[in-house]
């Protein structure tokens, strides 16, 4: 009967101690994850301070530019599905110019910059898997990844200024309705010309976005593989 006494009593001890320890594990755990949702909301805290900023504590100016942001993506996804008004232009070559950088805010845009995707069969590709690493650039993206490493030669002319980068970006992050940046947003600090990345069919497109305006683009059906590029905010 004693050694039946203390042999309960042992399993007794583990089982505390192991109850004790599952307690703590779940208390570390808890703390990670208040940690994280913290940062998040710092984050979040941030960046809605640095547009306000932006927009001179204009509150209304603020959900402009959110409500044109959530237009912006919107009108892509059509877009990318070809349901934008396209016409053919021709062949083009590498180095090719076929459009120009709207200067300033226009359609579905606060400011001048190319939104650069690379698509196959309908769906979004990270542009970083074929622009090339060698290229003169500045970040103005708030630490979006910066990664190209392919051969291809970059659309716009250095230096490079890259605004924000491709998928879950600090943007991305912060404003939850925005799932993911399918494309790259960059403008060039010596000229706003648009160029060609591959030999392809040029087509010149339009689609109807935000407030019934009008949001330019061209696309670039690639010659070689089922890759196409799109190039939008731009004039042609």
């Amino acid at each position: 009967k004693l050694l039946l006494e203390m042999q309960q009593s042992r399993n007794l001890s583990q089982q505390q101690k192991e109850l004790k320890e599952q307690k703590q594990t779940d208390l570390e755990n808890l703390k990670k994850q208040l940690a994280t949702q913290n940062a998040s909301l710092l984050q979040q805290k941030s960046v809605k301070t640095n547009l306000l900023d932006q927009t001179k504590n204009d509150e209304q100016r603020y959900q402009q530019l959110l409500t044109i942001a959530k237009a912006e993506y919107l009108a892509i996804q059509d877009i990318i599905a070809h349901k934008g008004k396209e016409t053919a232009a021709g062949h083009v070559d590498a180095g090719d110019k076929i459009a120009s950088i709207i200067q300033g805010a226009s359609c579905n845009s606060n400011g001048t910059h190319v939104h650069f995707i690379v698509s196959e069969n309908g769906a979004a590709k990270n542009p970083f898997d074929w622009l090339s690493g060698s290229v003169d650039w500045v970040d103005n993206s708030d630490g979006d990844q910066f990664n190209p490493h392919g051969n291809w030669t970059w659309p716009i002319k250095s230096r490079v200024k890259f605004n924000q980068g491709y998928g879950v970006t600090s943007f991305v992050q912060t404003y939850h309705w925005y799932p993911f940046h399918n494309g790259i947003d960059i403008n060039s600090e010596s000229a706003n010309t648009v160029m060609a990345v591959k030999p392809g069919t040029l087509y010149k497109g339009s689609y109807i976005g935000w407030n019934g305006c009008t949001l330019p683009y061209v696309r670039v059906d690639h010659d070689e593989n089922s890759l196409e590029t799109l190039y939008l905010h731009v004039i042609y």
